[in-house]
């Protein structure tokens, strides 16, 4: 087996793991189906986090709003081209292609600065799949990090004021079946915005 096998073996692991994580985390560890009532939100709808948690037992963002701008799916190496960046960079398997999301960051009423929105629990998830967003693709992607992969794992706003931030989410064809890799410009797809006890998505595509 030559390392390129081991490692998308590794990924898929890796993948498998996290989702089972994430499952377990979203149904508070029963395995019960869209446990919390849920509430899907559209493209430049504002999202408020209100006092909902979104990850773990006790994570919040309260204060703060999330809106969904913009999204395309670019083949990884025109995208390499865009930041200006190459394999070198990246300590991760590149992806064939990236899923890009433009959100505007909004804190509307929290004065707390230890808070603010982190970027892990925003997953974007298909009907049997899911992708976490990478940090180096969003540090390389957005001035305001410097290119400092340790910074971009969430963004604190003043409050009364806005920010935009490009999430980017790797797409490996391994992580998919060959229907929907195929179809992949058609697939639904959401990001994750809180878990419970209200659970609030926006529609990708």
């Amino acid at each position: 087996m030559n390392k390129y096998k081991k490692l998308a073996l590794i990924i898929v692991f890796v993948m498998f793991f996290l989702w089972c994580l994430r499952y377990y985390q979203l149904n508070d560890g029963k395995l019960v189906s869209r446990k919390y009532p849920e509430k899907i939100y559209g493209m430049n709808e504002k999202v408020e986090y209100g006092e909902d948690i979104v990850y773990g037992k006790d994570d919040r963002s309260t204060g703060y709003a999330v809106t969904l701008l913009d999204k395309r799916i670019v083949d990884c190496e025109d995208y390499l081209d865009e930041i200006g960046k190459t394999e070198k960079d990246f300590n991760i398997y590149l992806p064939e292609r990236v899923m890009e999301v433009t959100l505007n960051i909004s804190n509307i009423n929290n004065d707390d600065l230890t808070q603010g929105v982190e970027f892990f629990p925003i997953w974007l998830i298909g009907r049997d799949w899911h992708e976490v967003y990478s940090s180096e693709f969003t540090a390389y992607a957005n001035d305001i990090y410097e290119d400092d992969t340790n910074a971009s794992f969430g963004i604190q706003v003043k409050q009364g004021k806005s920010y935009e931030i490009k999430l980017i989410y790797p797409m490996r064809r391994l992580c998919f079946s060959s229907y929907t890799w195929k179809n992949i410009d058609e697939e639904s797809m959401w990001l994750t915005i809180t878990s419970r006890p209200n659970r609030k998505l926006i529609c990708v595509q």
